[in-house]
């Protein structure tokens, strides 16, 4: 006689991933000298972000990086800051950048400028 013994184990999980938005950036498009810039960021995910960073670029150059606390689900928060710009047309990146676990993720908005 045979006797035939299985077993079967299956795993299926699921990680519960932050949504990092950036709902308003207020800058004006023409400035003379300093921008007053206002940021709202808002986490429509389901979980908490374990690192969240905002950068801001100048076409290919870093101008600032600002570590921010991370958004619990649902919360919303604005970040006010100062750039001081040169004269000229600049075309501005702001990328918010989002580490879960080993997962990073980011988005980004672009916004031009005009500093006399």
């Amino acid at each position: 006689k045979e006797i035939v013994i299985s077993n079967l184990l299956l795993y299926h999980t699921l990680h519960a991933d932050p949504d990092i938005h950036i709902d308003e950036i207020a800058l004006p498009e023409k400035s003379s000298g300093v921008l007053n810039i206002s940021i709202r960021l808002s986490n429509r995910g389901v979980s908490q972000p374990d690192k969240l960073i905002i950068s801001i670029m100048d076409r290919v150059e870093l101008t600032r990086i600002i570590q921010v606390e991370p958004l619990k689900p649902g919360e919303e928060k604005t970040i006010n800051l100062k750039l001081n710009l040169q004269p000229g047309e600049h075309n501005l990146v702001f990328r918010v950048i989002w580490r879960k676990l080993s997962r990073t993720m980011f988005r980004e908005e672009r916004r031009r400028v005009i500093v006399s």
